[in-house]
């Protein structure tokens, strides 16, 4: 039950965070809006991409992985962190021309080095 309730928060967070993405897209041009629009508009992108790959996470392990839902909640919002890191990185660098091999390299090592760090500890 407590996967039900924090899982269908998660969800609503998600959801709100698409319907803000939408309604920026919709009510606004961000090619040529200001620096609040990109801001909030890559804060919901990160937002929205927290929330799938939470979701992703707990659901996963909590299917195939038997221990407690706090221990399952903490790495799967970690592993989501990094990736919505990257994801919301990703876009972040291709709308200012800076997508290129080596930096999409480069930030993959750095976020599998913040894992690597965090699970030495």
């Amino acid at each position: 039950s407590r996967f039900i309730i924090n899982g269908s928060l998660i969800a609503l967070g998600t959801l709100l965070a698409a319907f803000s993405i939408v309604s920026i897209v919709e009510f606004t041009n961000p090619a040529t809006e200001g620096v609040v629009t990109h801001g909030f508009l890559y804060l919901s992108i990160f937002l929205l991409t927290l929330g799938l790959f939470m979701l992703a996470g707990l659901t996963i392990r909590n299917q195939f992985a038997k221990t407690l839902y706090v221990v399952n909640a903490k790495h799967s919002f970690r592993q989501a962190l990094l990736m919505a890191i990257f994801v919301t990185g990703s876009l972040f660098l291709k709308s200012h021309d800076l997508f290129a091999w080596w930096v999409e390299i480069t930030l993959i090592l750095l976020l599998v080095a913040v894992e690597v760090f965090i699970n030495v500890n």
